[in-house]
């Protein structure tokens, strides 16, 4: 365990803490999405999909704040440097930057796999949409009950009752 840690180190690590921070902040916003949708309240999802864009843009921020960090500091941003600087700045203390590191990773596919199946239900419900909309287009179409303004029109012979 390094007693003293490099101030890249300590940076470093910091950034990953908050960006780990974010992650769970926007995986919670994920779940709550998931359970509108689950629950049938699509008007709070504009709300929502607001919350996501801003998380989105303070993840791409501190993502490239943390490369930033290792490229001043002449580190690569791939797996294997990363890798490489970690092994070196912190081998094996207790809370040591690779558990971090691990953490942030789950954490980030977790969040990846919620967005997916949020978007596979928002799918589902959109095509359900459009069938039902489909069905009563062609409803409205078939019985000439409604004009393309959405008013009711009269079907028949256009002479209203009890008029000669």
């Amino acid at each position: 365990m390094n007693a003293n840690p490099s101030p890249r180190h300590s940076d470093f690590a910091s950034l990953v803490a908050a960006e780990f921070d974010e992650i769970e902040k926007f995986s919670q916003i994920l779940e709550s999405e998931q359970q509108a949708l689950k629950q049938g309240e699509i008007d709070k999802l504009p709300e929502i999909a607001r919350s996501k864009s801003e998380y989105l843009v303070k993840l791409s921020q501190l993502g490239s704040a943390r490369d930033n960090h290792l490229k001043l500091n002449g580190i690569g941003t791939d797996a294997t440097s990363l890798k490489q600087f970690i092994q070196r700045e912190d081998p094996g203390s207790h809370l040591s930057l690779q558990e971090s590191w691990d953490k942030l990773l789950a954490s980030a596919k977790r969040a990846q796999e919620l967005n997916q199946l949020n978007g596979a239900m928002i799918e589902t419900l959109l095509k359900h949409n459009q069938q039902a909309l489909a069905i009563l287009q062609d409803a409205a179409q078939q019985n000439g009950l409604y004009g393309p303004d959405g008013h009711s029109r009269s079907i028949g012979s256009g002479r209203q009752l009890g008029k000669i």
